[in-house]
Parts: structure tokens; C-alpha cells; sequence
């Protein structure tokens, strides 16, 4: 039977979107890095992977590292990998999202979402949502709240703090309604020289209708 345990925390799942991604292996640290989860997080959710066929499971050479990567002579690699494509194709944009900036949002979304109490939504938006990033870009983010702006935004960077994400994110907050579509969202929402732009956003905890 295909192991779906494999699919069954976020940090696991994670983690396999990161080896579907590409057809290299990944250290421990390399997945620290690329999910946005503590080393003990990550190591707890490759600990079984030897149970799953479509894993490899090596050592780095010279080292005691160990490596994972997809087993692409698994008859499983190529159902895992189509589990990505829908995503990859519709909700990053055909691979506009790097996977490990998708990871972060995922995590960023989640917390916020926890921790806000009039939550909305969160878009991606800038250079991330259009491709027209670089290595040193920042991530911008809108937060739409039904409450306060600056208290829902207090907590939102408390949530950032907390993730300590390796690149900078600049958050913007904007009240609108309970039921709000992409389009009830200003065109450009402006605020100490960050814009915000609706035309390119990124809805990312799927409560907006595109």
C-alpha cells in the first residue's frame, strides 16, 4: 500500500515538496533551511524515512551527513511528484514561487492565521508574486484583517519574529470584510514606501476566491 503517513504532518509534507522539487539530495541543515522548521523538527520528520520507498537515504561522502532525495527509480517518486504539480502550477504560479519561499509563506500563513483573530486573508505580492525577484529580495506580504491594522499587525510581526525567516519580509495590513475577493482588495495599498500590488497577488491561505 503507498505510505500516506508519509503526507501526514505539515513538516513532512514539506519536506517531500522539497525533494519533488528537484533531483538532488539535501542534508539535514539543507531542509532547515529550505522548510523554515527547527533541525529537531526536521529530523523527527525524516526519522522513518527508510520505510518509504520513494526515498533515498544516503551518506555524503567524507562525512556522516546523511542525504535524502527522491529514489526516481521508485515507481512512487512520479505519483509524489504529480501530488506538487496542481500546486506548482496554479497556486506558485508555474514555479514563480521558489519552493523554500512557498515553505515560509506556508508557515507565515498558518501562524498568522492562529494568532489574528479578525484574519482575512495574507497575499503574496512584490517581486516574489511576479517572478522578477533576486537573491537578496525582500518577501512583501498584505495582511487583510476585519480589526485593527496596527494591533492585527503587531501580532503578524510577532509571528515573523518568532519564525526568524532568513530573508526580510515587509508586511502591510489593510481592513476589509469577512467575504473579501482579490478584487474588493485596493489596486495599491501604500504605506512608508511599501506597496502593495492586486494585479500580481498571491491569496495563500485559500479563503479568497481569484
Amino acid at each position: 500500500m503507498f505510505p500516506a503517513e508519509a503526507f501526514e504532518t505539515r513538516t513532512k509534507r514539506q519536506v517531500l515538496r522539497v525533494l519533488a522539487e528537484t533531483n538532488r539530495s539535501y542534508t539535514i541543515d539543507d531542509l532547515v533551511e529550505a522548510c523554515h522548521r527547527s533541525r529537531s523538527t526536521i529530523s523527527r520528520a525524516v526519522s522513518d524515512s527508510d520505510r518509504y520507498p520513494f526515498i533515498e537515504r544516503s551518506t555524503a561522502a567524507g562525512s556522516k551527513q546523511h542525504l535524502y532525495a527522491l529514489d526516481t527509480d521508485s515507481e512512487y517518486a512520479e505519483p509524489v511528484r504529480r501530488s506538487f504539480e496542481v500546486e506548482r502550477r496554479r497556486e506558485r504560479r508555474g514555479g514563480t514561487v521558489p519552493v523554500h519561499v512557498w515553505n515560509l509563506l506556508e508557515v507565515l500563513t498558518d501562524q498568522t492565521e492562529a494568532s489574528t483573530e479578525s484574519f482575512v486573508e495574507l497575499f503574496l505580492s512584490g517581486s516574489y508574486a511576479t517572478g522578477e525577484y533576486y537573491a537578496g529580495s525582500d518577501v512583501d506580504l498584505l495582511l487583510v484583517t476585519t480589526g485593527s491594522e496596527q494591533s492585527e499587525r503587531t501580532r503578524a510581526h510577532d509571528v515573523i519574529d518568532a519564525v526568524g525567516p532568513s530573508k526580510e519580509v515587509q508586511l502591510l495590513a489593510q481592513s476589509g470584510s469577512e467575504s473579501v475577493e482579490t478584487e474588493e482588495v485596493p489596486t495599491v495599498v501604500e504605506s512608508r514606501g511599501q506597496a502593495f500590488r492586486r494585479q500580481s497577488a498571491i491569496p495563500l491561505s485559500g479563503r479568497v476566491r481569484t
